[in-house]
């Protein structure tokens, strides 16, 4: 989904998981919902776009200062 929505070329490397990684995870929203009171509001397509845009605005941001900087 993010290749997709980036229109990147680049191919997905998959490669042993380090010693010391977690073997098998179980993300639980309910929990952050009982805890924090918190739910996803924003569906993940919507959210992938907002947070590629914005890593493209910071990475344009610093671009253009690294450039004015010499």
């Amino acid at each position: 989904m993010v290749l997709d929505t980036t229109g990147s070329r680049l191919r997905i490397v998959h490669r042993p998981l380090p010693q010391d990684d977690a073997r098998q995870r179980h993300p639980d929203i309910g929990r952050a919902a009982r805890a924090l009171g918190w739910a996803p509001s924003v569906p993940l397509a919507q959210g992938l776009g907002r947070t590629i845009a914005a890593f493209r605005d910071g990475l344009a941001a610093t671009a253009s200062a690294n450039a004015r900087a010499g």
